[in-house]
């Protein structure tokens, strides 16, 4: 059975360049219903960039909380690394637009559920 795209792109172009603490704070974001974990928008507020971030997508959320990173300019820098990162793990120009486009677009429930099972997948397979 062949993979969704976003989650062939999770596991392949994302999941390997998040750290288990980075993971874990997407987790507690996604366990908790966080505001702070945001679909449509990279980072808030959008404004110059030099703001304290509020709040976050996945990929930036975990950057932000799992890092410590302060401000939205920082959070999208490093958003910007992760997904160039990510298009070249998967060996496609775009490809990091199978997971966001699914993060955004997908209703938060199915999100949480289904993003919580391959952070959970992860954790597990990870070493102690």
């Amino acid at each position: 059975m062949e993979l969704e795209p976003w989650r062939k792109c999770w596991r392949i172009g994302f999941v390997p360049q998040m750290s288990e603490r980075q993971l874990t704070a997407l987790r507690v974001a996604l366990e908790m219903d966080s505001p702070e974990l945001v679909q449509g928008h990279t980072a808030i507020p959008i404004c110059d960039g030099t703001a304290a971030c509020e709040g976050a997508c996945a990929v930036g959320y975990a950057c932000w909380r799992g890092d410590g990173l302060v401000s939205t300019f920082q959070v999208y820098q490093r958003f910007a690394e992760v997904c160039f990162e990510a298009d070249r793990l998967i060996a496609d120009p775009a490809g990091c637009r199978w997971f966001l486009q699914w993060f955004d677009d997908t209703p938060r429930e199915e999100v949480r559920r289904d993003l919580l099972g391959e952070i959970d997948a992860e954790l597990a397979r990870r070493p102690a």
